[in-house]
């Protein structure tokens, strides 16, 4: 993805470019070739979410509740829609790719020189966390 994002903004350091803001690249196009044939099938993995009924053993009695899970999914289908897929998740992947970049370059910064009044605490939430009650 790093690839394609190079091939389609001035920067990816600057967040205009990588959130769609910025007038120069803006509106350009996935840099593929275009004598590729689109009808030619192809297989990719996809992340996708499920609603499934999980069942638990709460006091001696059987729960069920339904959790959302993700998991890696092989995908099959023409080039065509692999390109209209991955057109459709470029604007979230760009700016996921800059508040990462954004986000290390911080932390680097303050963990090589912090100030006197500044304090760094890091805490990683899980997406995937599960609390049953």
């Amino acid at each position: 993805m790093d690839k394609i994002l190079e091939s389609m903004k001035c920067s990816m350091e600057r967040k205009a470019c990588l959130y769609g803001d910025c007038n120069t690249c803006r509106g350009n196009s996935n840099p593929f070739d275009e004598n590729v044939n689109l009808c030619k099938q192809v297989s990719w993995f996809n992340w996708k979410t499920k609603s499934v009924e999980r069942e638990k053993t709460v006091d001696g009695e059987t729960v069920f509740r339904k959790v959302n899970i993700t998991s890696k999914e092989a995908d099959y289908g023409s080039l065509q829609v692999l390109l209209d897929d991955v057109d459709e998740d470029l604007p979230r992947v760009a700016k996921h790719n800059f508040n990462i970049r954004h986000r290390y370059r911080s932390l680097k910064r303050l963990r090589e020189d912090p100030s006197s009044y500044e304090l760094m605490l890091h805490i990683d939430f899980s997406e995937h966390l599960q609390i049953w009650q």
